[in-house]
């Protein structure tokens, strides 16, 4: 059967070109700055490629024979050196990626592959038929895409090293409204509303210092050695001493400030965001330029849910009642 005209992957490249076998499947090594334009994704570019084809079963033919049905389909391909992949949605700079395809039929090319996630249209994550735009920079980057009617989604994104996530501003002179900074960020699911973001800092290795990873979703931020989401349910963990930052209009006696100011909060034990609220456990301090207040349990209440699907509106949530439990100090 001839291949459909969408499945076309044209590719060129100044050097050599050679197809070998590997572990019994046709291999294709490309060298010399290949550039390749994938079928929903945009452009590529690399010092180099390796693809990993898979070949289609052998049929038998009328005659008694046996015939190949169907054109050989991708399973594999490992990009490296001053990687870069350009498409309206996603633009990506990283020194190596990974990329595997997996059928809709659940024959995943990664035996890890989760087959059962629930796929849904809307607010996901690189999805071709959204209309935000998404930046990733790093050191390796893989990537599992999940074909649907020849259309590619990417289901898991794995990000690792120096690593810089964020979505596109609506105008130039915007703030990104969602900007990750870590050295490592998995996302689960990344084609459904409840996408699972996991994002890691960086850890002591006896020579240099553990750094934080910083999360600022429309004005909050946070910081902490690990922080798990959920995107869809605007929920977040965070079982780790941490900080967030959050925008005060009212001092903590309520009362209504000049002008806008940032309010500060440290935790040692865990932190819990859902939708407008956030708790904070263990040794709880917050900061203000008017004030501070120090309490064992905190629970924060804000003007709107923290959203991160991109589907909220261009204003930050605010601060807007503290509660403190189990013994509170405070100047206000």
């Amino acid at each position: 059967a001839a291949p459909n005209s969408s499945a076309i992957c044209p590719m060129s490249w100044s050097s050599e070109m050679r197809l070998d076998r590997e572990n019994g499947m046709p291999t294709l090594s490309v060298v010399g700055r290949p550039r390749a334009k994938m079928p929903g994704m945009g452009r590529l570019m690399a010092d180099q490629m390796e693809v990993v084809l898979r070949e289609p079963p052998a049929a038998d033919d009328k005659h008694g024979g046996r015939s190949d049905a169907g054109a050989v389909t991708p399973e594999r391909l490992v990009a490296s050196g001053a990687v870069s992949v350009d498409s309206p949605e996603l633009t990506c700079r990283v020194n190596q990626l990974t990329l595997w395809v997996r059928q809709e039929d659940g024959q995943a090319s990664d035996e890890d592959a989760s087959a059962d996630a629930a796929h849904a249209p809307a607010s996901d994550l690189f999805r071709r038929r959204t209309r935000r735009a998404y930046a990733v920079s790093g050191d390796k980057l893989a990537l599992l895409v999940t074909l649907r009617d020849k259309q590619p989604d990417v289901s898991r994104v794995s990000v690792v090293g120096s690593v810089l996530f964020q979505e596109s501003a609506a105008t130039s002179d915007q703030p990104p409204p969602l900007r990750v900074s870590a050295n490592q960020l998995r996302v689960d699911h990344a084609d459904t509303p409840s996408a699972e973001i996991t994002i890691l800092g960086t850890p002591p290795d006896g020579k240099v210092a553990a750094t934080e990873a910083e999360i600022t979703v429309r004005g909050t931020t946070l910081r902490a050695s690990s922080l798990k989401l959920n995107r869809g349910s605007s929920k977040a963990w965070i079982e780790a001493p941490g900080e967030v930052q959050l925008k005060l209009s009212r001092d903590l006696t309520g009362a209504d400030l000049p002008r806008p100011e940032l309010l500060t909060v440290r935790w040692r034990d865990s932190m819990e965001l859902d939708g407008d609220r956030i708790t904070f456990l263990g040794n709880v301090m917050t900061q203000t330029a008017s004030g501070w207040l120090q309490t064992p349990r905190l629970v924060a209440r804000l003007s709107a849910p923290v959203r991160f699907d991109g589907a909220a509106s261009g204003d930050q949530p605010e601060l807007v009642q503290v509660e403190g439990y189990e013994g509170v100090l405070a100047q206000l």
